[in-house]
């Protein structure tokens, strides 16, 4: 996972950041739903000024809860304003995959402007000739949204070539210098 501006569609089946061992997960995260949930929190999330749950498992919560911050100090409040969940122990749709939801260390949004976009909702899986979508590639506040989100340890599924553009999950052990970071980003 590169972090910094995506100026480019994603090639064909690059996905970075969307290959999971899970039982590294279910080691950190818990094995169950009940598991997961008894280590979630709950934190201010401050573009909406609103309650939301995330892990308390490796700092995921306090990097969450510091990215709303931050997105509200910098007014760009109403790109995030509306989750549309965070914890839910399920697979991947169209998989026997655990998602990054069941761990309680992922978030989606209902984003402004056309830039909430899915590639199965676009239809996309159906069409070996897929084409990305470029509207959100263009617009610089949100991509300020998503350097927010990097640079607290996030993944962004919009940089994936099944592009889920709604998706944040936390992901530090592949935002961080040491994973083969760019040292010289701000």
């Amino acid at each position: 996972y590169q972090t910094g501006p995506l100026t480019k569609s994603p090639q064909r089946n690059e996905n970075p950041g969307r290959l999971r061992h899970t039982p590294l997960f279910f080691d950190m995260y818990g094995k169950s739903s009940s598991e997961v949930a008894s280590k979630l929190v709950t934190i201010h999330w401050a573009p909406c000024h609103c309650k939301l749950q995330f892990s308390s498992v490796n700092g995921a919560a306090k990097a969450l809860e510091a990215v709303g911050e931050e997105i509200a100090r910098t007014g760009l409040s109403p790109f995030v304003s509306e989750s549309i969940g965070t914890f839910n122990w399920r697979k991947i749709a169209g998989t026997q995959r655990l998602s990054m939801h069941a761990f309680g260390i992922a978030i989606d949004f209902k984003l402004p402007n056309r830039l909430g976009r899915y590639w199965r909702w676009d239809g996309a899986y159906t069409n070996q000739n897929k084409v990305f979508p470029e509207d959100i590639l263009h617009d610089q506040d949100f991509k300020r949204v998503v350097s927010i989100f990097e640079s607290h340890g996030f993944v962004w599924g919009g940089k994936w070539w099944n592009y889920d553009s709604i998706h944040f999950e936390y992901r530090p052990e592949l935002t961080m210098v040491d994973c083969g970071q760019r040292k010289d980003r701000p």
